[in-house]
Formats: C-alpha cells, sequence, structure tokens
C-alpha cells in the first residue's frame, strides 16, 4: 500500500493495458485530487519559448524582452507544471521548511521529461550559494535530480547570495547581479555537448538568463533551460 507523498491518502495504481504489458504496478507518487490540482503545461496554450500560460499570443512579452537583452543567447526552455498555489505550498514545504522527501514527487516526471534530450547531454543545475546550502542543507535543484536519478554536471557556482527570490518582486529580480560563475576544470567537460540548465521554478526568466549567459561561453552544441514549474 502506498500512500499520496503530498496528502497521505491511499494511492491504489490504475489498472490499464498498458500498465499489465509493461509490469508498471507502481502507483502515482500523488492521489488523483492533488494531482489534479496541478496544471500540467503541455495541456496548455503557452508562449512557445518559456511555457508561460497565454491567451493569444505566441511569444510572452517576458520572451521578448530577453531577446533584446541577449540577442546571441537563443534559448528553448521546457516546463512541466503552472506554478500555481499547490505547487506553492508543495515548494515551501519542500525548500523552506526542508521536507526533502517531497523532491520524489515529480522525480517520475522529470525522469521522462529530461531522457528526450540526447544521451550526451549535460544537465546543469542552478547553485545555491554557500549561505543558503549552509542554512537549507542542500541544494533543492541537485535534490531533485537526484531523486529522478538524474546525472547532473555542476559547472556552475553562486559566486554570492542574491538573497531569497520568493522575497523580491519582479523589478527587484530583474535587477540581481549575475551570482553566478563558470567552474574552469568543468568547461572543457561541456564544450561541444547539448547542455540543459535545470531549475526548479521559473518566475521572470532573471536566473535562468544568468545561468545561460555564464555557460555560454563554453561552446556547447546548444543551450536549452528546463523548470518544474513555471
Amino acid at each position: 500500500m502506498s500512500c499520496c507523498g503530498w496528502c497521505g491518502t491511499v494511492v491504489t495504481p490504475p489498472i490499464s493495458v498498458s500498465r499489465l504489458l509493461t509490469f508498471d504496478t507502481h502507483p502515482d507518487k500523488l492521489c488523483t485530487l492533488c494531482r489534479n490540482k496541478m496544471i500540467v503545461l503541455s495541456s496548455c496554450k503557452r508562449c512557445s519559448e518559456c511555457c508561460r500560460i497565454v491567451q493569444e499570443i505566441t511569444v510572452c512579452s517576458d520572451c521578448l524582452m530577453w531577446r533584446s537583452l541577449y540577442p546571441k543567447l537563443s534559448s528553448g526552455h521546457t516546463a512541466l507544471y503552472a506554478y500555481n498555489e499547490r505547487a506553492k505550498d508543495i515548494m515551501t514545504a519542500f525548500k523552506l521548511k526542508g521536507d526533502c522527501e517531497l523532491a520524489y514527487l515529480f522525480s517520475d516526471d522529470i525522469r521522462r521529461a529530461l531522457k528526450i534530450f540526447p544521451a550526451n547531454t549535460c544537465f546543469v543545475p542552478v547553485p545555491s550559494a554557500e549561505e543558503s546550502l549552509s542554512i537549507r542543507g542542500f541544494n533543492p535543484v541537485e535534490l531533485l535530480l537526484e531523486a529522478a536519478g538524474v546525472n547532473y554536471d555542476k559547472a556552475l557556482t553562486a559566486s554570492r547570495d542574491t538573497g531569497r527570490q520568493a522575497k523580491k518582486n519582479r523589478k527587484e529580480r530583474l535587477r540581481t547581479r549575475q551570482p553566478f560563475t563558470l567552474c574552469p576544470k568543468r568547461s572543457k567537460a561541456i564544450a561541444d555537448k547539448p547542455v540543459v540548465i535545470v531549475d526548479d521554478v521559473y518566475t521572470t526568466g532573471r536566473t535562468l538568463y544568468h545561468a545561460l549567459e555564464a555557460i555560454s561561453p563554453c561552446q556547447p552544441s546548444s543551450l536549452q533551460t528546463f523548470s518544474l514549474f513555471r
């Protein structure tokens, strides 16, 4: 018997032909009620570049802004879920209250999503500053990747702490200075390889574009970004 990783309700795996043929008897890590409170971005009309939910336009205003600021940095972004109230509750418990087991809630989703990239892809997690690591005790992005069984390359370090992004408004986030530094020993290892920079939540895009800017001198064969929430 398995229980929902969020609310504790008993979870029973649905019976289907595909599950029987593949001997997949593992239940979802979220119950049906909790799963239904998550908004799957692939089922929504969204920005073609950052997965932000939009109504009529193809490319959102944020992406047009980043295009003008970084004309040489073309990046496609993949995100799985909308950052709604349920998602915020989960990430608060995970990142601020230190409930590390919550990293496994979306491990299957992340594993499946990252499998579409080439086998030699380098997955680079957004790093945490030393101050944040000392307080929290873990890097949330690295823990999400570890829970999903995805190997990653710590090619970036956070040279300084920019403070909690959740406490900043949009203008304050956009004004954040470059906090990331490329690890010299890792630059050759990821040169000419596809690189995907991974974060937990995409809000304004400021963090990921700082990371893209820091990685680009390595001249990877392709450079994209990924987040669990958008």
